[in-house]
């Protein structure tokens, strides 16, 4: 297997309804060969990400989020996703997911 096929790719799925007229919760989030899916109870206010490269890292902020009731995955290896950490801060509630290499490309939906 080639270097190119042992890298990840990220997909990172965004769920949630229409209505934004109260405060969201994040009721769900799964992270399994890749595949970061976070799901919401309503629709979120916006959504920041970008890449930092010492040590490689992709930051997701979702705005609005006030709380969870999701249970998080664990911070442990997964793939090429070195760990993980999820922090509140006043806003938002930002994931930070560390990788072993430089991240391949990924797509927000």
């Amino acid at each position: 297997m080639g270097l190119r096929a042992s890298c990840l790719s990220l997909l990172i799925v965004l769920c949630g309804t229409a209505d934004s007229a109260t405060a969201q919760e994040l009721v769900a989030a799964d992270l399994q060969s890749g595949l970061l899916r976070l799901k919401v109870d309503r629709g979120l206010e916006n959504v920041r990400h970008f890449v930092l490269k010492d040590p490689p890292r992709l930051v997701l902020d979702l705005y609005g989020i006030r709380g969870t009731s999701a249970v998080l995955p664990p911070a442990t290896r997964q793939g090429s996703v070195a760990g993980m950490r999820v922090g509140r801060h006043t806003g938002k509630l930002r994931f930070e997911l560390d990788f072993e290499r430089t991240l391949r490309p990924y797509r927000l939906r």
